[in-house]
């Protein structure tokens, strides 16, 4: 329901709107678009819409915690995201090569960041079963992604960790084994 006031200033009428949460007779600029209303237009004013928000983002930050606590809810939402991103690769491709793009800075200091983050005190032995390949690293995410980087066109989201050495020699030495086992690999001298 519109209600209307007189303008002094500017002589003409100018159309206003009852907020359902303050009740104040507010202009119409006040209000955001709602297509499902009548008028086009949210009940509630902006500054209350934005204040029960405010009010409910602690609850909806619980709640999802706790739906995503339960396993079969959990598995349930990452499958479908993972589902969306597979069918929206070329979106998130291009969206992700843009801000590469836009942030080579940023972008570096990230790389660099994650590399160093995720190195272990230990070295693995790994397997890339789709393409046969054994090696040695001790910072996977780091190593899967120069694969990647290289055009080895391997598949390296299903690694194996085959073994775990403290040093690096032994590591070596497994992974040789390997080799001679049939298994692909880079050559060590």
């Amino acid at each position: 329901m519109y209600l209307f006031e007189w303008q002094d200033k500017r002589n003409k009428f100018r159309y206003m709107k009852i907020c359902s949460k303050c009740s104040e007779l507010k202009p119409l600029e006040m209000f955001a678009k709602c297509k499902a209303n009548k008028d086009g237009l949210q009940c509630q004013c902006k500054q209350c819409h934005k204040q029960h928000q405010l009010d409910k983002k602690e609850y909806y930050q619980q709640y999802r915690k706790e739906y995503l606590s339960i396993s079969e809810n959990k598995e349930r939402h990452y499958s479908n995201t993972k589902q969306h991103q597979s069918d929206n690769r070329e979106k998130y491709k291009s969206v992700s090569s843009q801000w590469v793009k836009d942030n080579p800075e940023r972008h570096k200091q990230g790389v660099k960041k994650h590399h160093q983050d995720t190195t272990l005190p230990y070295h693995i032995v790994y397997l890339l079963p789709d393409h046969n390949y054994v090696g040695v690293t001790n910072n996977p995410t780091y190593r899967m992604s120069n694969h990647r980087k290289k055009g080895f066109n391997r598949n390296t989201n299903n690694w194996t960790e085959l073994a775990r050495f403290d040093d690096r020699e032994d590591a070596l030495k497994c992974e040789a084994e390997y080799h001679t086992k049939g298994y692909e690999g880079k050559k060590s001298a």
